[in-house]
């Protein structure tokens, strides 16, 4: 159980890191006169219900693999 509650938490994590990445590759480049289409294009997407859908999954999962109780291993 232990194995897949980290797993869930590293890949919330990395989700994070990689739409942070994103998010601040959209902003610089939208300093750029020549990709500022590309910068609304950018929003756009993550402004679809799929996106939406996937973080609300994150965030379910860790809610419920946060609030279960830990079994205590025997040796």
């Amino acid at each position: 159980m232990n194995l897949v509650r980290a797993s869930v938490f590293a890949s919330a994590a990395l989700l994070l890191g990689g739409g942070y990445l994103a998010s601040q590759t959209a902003y610089l480049s939208s300093l750029q006169p020549e990709t500022r289409d590309a910068t609304s294009k950018y929003v756009e997407a993550v402004e679809e219900s799929p996106i939406k859908v996937l973080a609300l999954l994150v965030l379910v999962a860790c809610i419920v693999f946060a609030s279960l109780p830990q079994k205590e291993e025997t040796k």
